[in-house]
């Protein structure tokens, strides 16, 4: 957190697209438990977040927060 109270973190877009097409990941070799936990609970991340900021904070887009600031 810096002086103003703020709290960056970076989510790759795949870590919240849940509606990506599934495909088989070549890094993972052709794992299946592998491949099956690349997708797992994707759409439940922004909610997490959520829960973990608590109720008097929010999660937000990096677009979102700089059109707030300009």
């Amino acid at each position: 957190m810096n002086s103003q109270g703020f709290v960056t973190s970076y989510f790759h877009p795949y870590d919240v697209d849940h509606e990506e097409e599934r495909v088989e990941v070549p890094e993972l070799n052709g794992n299946k438990l592998h491949n099956w936990l690349f997708y797992y609970n994707r759409a439940g991340l922004i909610s997490r977040l959520e829960r973990l900021a608590g109720p008097k904070e929010r999660v937000t887009t990096y677009r979102s927060f700089i059109q707030e600031l300009t």
